[in-house]
């Protein structure tokens, strides 16, 4: 499952630095969310890779944006969002846990997740 709206850091990512596993860090906050508990998982689409992509809830919850909200995640800018408002909402969350340091941006920072996955890509690549 792809979350949808969102993209973490890649689980072999770290900051800017290269000190901090942030892509750990946000494997870790949503296993500790989700791990055991029941959820609904919502299929909007699937991508080119046959994945599903989706929307999980806990209660009332949209974990997607909890990701955001906790500053594990940056917002998907491909993103197919159901209205307007609701990529208000994605971008106002991301902007305030940026301001506010939390989580990912309690470091230095991190590279794009998706340039990071094409600088993976490449052939030749140093690795870290």
């Amino acid at each position: 499952v792809r979350l949808a709206y969102v993209d973490a850091p890649e689980i072999s990512q770290k900051d800017i630095e290269n000190k901090e596993p942030i892509g750990l860090w946000a494997r870790d906050f949503l296993v500790q969310k989700i791990q055991g508990k029941s959820i609904m998982l919502k299929k909007l689409a699937t991508d080119k890779y046959q994945r599903m992509i989706g929307e999980i809830r806990l209660n009332n919850e949209l974990i997607n944006l909890s990701l955001i909200q906790a500053g594990f995640a940056i917002v998907y800018p491909f993103s197919q969002f159901s209205s307007r408002f609701q990529k208000e909402i994605f971008y106002q969350q991301y902007y305030q846990a940026f301001n506010q340091e939390k989580g990912i941006w309690n470091t230095l920072g991190m590279v794009n997740p998706y340039h990071y996955r094409q600088e993976q890509k490449r052939p030749g690549r140093l690795s870290h």
